[in-house]
């Protein structure tokens, strides 16, 4: 189900400003910012741990289906409805796992 809605879904990722679609091309130009220019910022690293557990599942999927609903005509839903693709992210936001350092989370 997710590669379904990855397929689906992925055509909006270029509306999505702060989707980042090469991570080493992004370092490569942080690192090209002048010494200058970086003084007084600081940089954040996220934790692995804490990656999902603030989305308000519900709310995403609405973001995502009125985005999709907005762009419908460059996606391809492979004869689903944009109702069907709503059911399925909520199906799958609401049973997700995944395993890092041998920990199982939910």
């Amino acid at each position: 189900l997710s590669w379904l809605v990855t397929t689906i879904l992925k055509p909006l990722l270029k509306e999505v400003p702060s989707h980042l679609s090469n991570l080493f091309e992004h370092l490569e130009l942080l690192r090209n910012i002048p010494q200058e220019q970086l003084a007084g910022r600081r940089f954040f690293a996220a934790d692995i741990s804490a990656l999902y557990t603030n989305i308000n599942v519900q709310g995403c999927i609405e973001d995502v289906i009125e985005l999709a609903s907005q762009q419908q005509e460059c996606l391809d839903l492979l004869g689903l409805s944009l109702t069907d693709v709503h059911e399925i992210l909520l199906f799958i936001l609401s049973n997700s796992y995944f395993v890092y350092n041998s920990t199982l989370w939910l």
